[in-house]
């Protein structure tokens, strides 16, 4: 086992095959926002080929982070004046669903439902917006449980995302006219609305009435310890900030692990969806 103190990860590598220290991790961060999976990356020095030139780290080993395990997804080999590796990491139910090919056909069931099912078979967990339509969902050879996530997704006008071995879909109005996560963060300019208000450091928001998806759009500043607790599709309630205050709903989070400085939050303002006209029956 192998912490990187710096940004407090641990590489689990049960062969002992190669090590690493704190001091060599040089701008590890964790992305994370919709329509793709939640990722770790972290970038570590490798002067003495120790890394590069074994078989360290193989499918299976576990990295673990702020308390949730990931696992080895891959890594970059980058030699020349600086020799480094660039771990990636992704949760094991991400994992799973990306390499989980087949063939199959499930009749007459909820595009909710059949995302559900497919989490909750590889040990996650999934929260999808309600919807009656039933429809025969297949899944081609070509095809990974993750590519018919997304192409149902795009089908319904739903934006989807991973992170914490869980599966998260559904429209934006939806996420946004309600807290579905119970995550709605107060942030004030100066951190004093209500008991559990945060700072927000900076704003650049572009309000956009011929926009037909999102009323406006920008990011949002905050401290480093307040983004650290946001994730994509909670919820920011903004106060103090003008035609940029009420509320939004957060689409993108790249943290910086080894870094105080403050973090800009991808945000959306977005539309309720029209709805669709169902032709008479006959």
């Amino acid at each position: 086992m192998t912490t990187l103190a710096a940004a407090r990860i641990t590489i689990l590598d049960p062969r002992k095959r190669a090590t690493a220290s704190g001091a060599s991790v040089t701008g590890a961060q964790r992305d994370m926002r919709t329509d793709q999976v939640a990722e770790l990356t972290i970038p570590l020095l490798d002067p003495r080929g120790a890394l590069s030139s074994t078989s360290w780290l193989g499918d299976g080993d576990q990295i673990t982070y702020a308390g949730t395990r990931y696992e080895f997804g891959g890594m970059q080999v980058k030699l020349g004046a600086i020799d480094q590796v660039v771990v990636r990491a992704r949760s094991q139910l991400a994992r799973r669903m990306r390499h989980t090919y087949k063939v199959s056909s499930t009749r007459k069931v909820t595009a909710g439902s059949w995302i559900a099912a497919r989490a909750r078979a590889h040990g996650g967990r999934a929260l999808v917006q309600p919807s009656g339509a039933r429809s025969e969902i297949t899944q081609g050879s070509s095809q990974s449980e993750l590519d018919v996530v997304a192409a149902l997704c795009s089908d319904l006008g739903w934006v989807w995302c991973e992170y914490g071995n869980r599966l998260l879909a559904g429209q934006p109005w939806w996420w946004w006219s309600g807290d579905r996560l119970g995550r709605t963060w107060p942030l004030d300019r100066n951190g004093t609305v209500g008991k559990d208000a945060n700072q927000w450091t900076d704003i650049d928001v572009d309000v956009a009435p011929d926009d037909r998806e999102n009323v406006a759009s920008g990011t949002i500043a905050v401290p480093r310890a307040v983004a650290g607790k946001i994730a994509p599709l909670h919820r920011l309630a903004v106060h103090a900030a003008g035609r940029a205050s009420g509320t939004w709903l957060v689409t993108g989070v790249t943290l910086p692990l080894d870094s105080a400085d403050d973090v800009a939050l991808d945000v959306i303002k977005p539309r309720r969806p029209v709805k669709k006209k169902t032709k008479p029956k006959k």
